[in-house]
């Protein structure tokens, strides 16, 4: 039996695209890539829920300020200036207003000639590690709050107790 070999470059392109597509959609991270402008150009299924979208309409051609903060913006413009990669820290509001938390890296997207074209982003939520830091925070201050009370409390009490029994 032969298989059809199919000439029309239309379809070849499409046929790429959606199984690019369905690569990314593999992939258990956040993924998304975005033009020059900080336009976003297309993402993985696992970045639309991890900010709560139903559809791939809610993210493509919005810009990055609309799903990330001011400094997901500046990290990728700084990519953008200097080709060099950016690894680090960002946090995003999802569209119910829930603050999440990623660790990025950004690349730049280059041409034939070499010039940057565009961005390319990969995430992990880290957004419980970041809710447990946050706890562990609080719970580290209390437990200083009360070593701190409980010293003075004995400072206090040696104080009394050495008093009366000096006279």
């Amino acid at each position: 039996m032969k298989h059809k070999v199919y000439s029309n470059k239309t379809f070849q392109v499409k046929a790429k695209d959606v199984a690019l597509q369905a690569l990314f959609d593999l992939f258990p991270i956040n993924f998304c890539w975005f033009d020059r402008s900080g336009f976003f150009l297309g993402c993985n299924q696992e970045f639309m829920r991890c900010l709560n979208l139903q559809s791939f309409d809610k993210v493509l051609g919005k810009h990055i300020t609309d799903l990330a903060n001011e400094l997901a913006w500046e990290n990728t413009k700084k990519v953008i200036a200097t080709g060099e990669s950016f690894i680090g820290e960002e946090a995003h509001l999802r569209q119910d207003g829930a603050k999440i938390y990623f660790w990025s890296m950004k690349n730049p997207i280059k041409d034939c000639e070499g010039n940057i074209i565009g961005v390319v982003n990969i995430a992990l939520d880290i957004t419980e590690r970041k809710s447990m830091e946050m706890n562990l925070r609080q719970l580290k201050e209390a437990a200083e709050l009360s070593d701190q009370v409980k010293t003075e409390f004995l400072t206090n009490m040696r104080h009394d107790l050495k008093t009366p029994l000096s006279g």
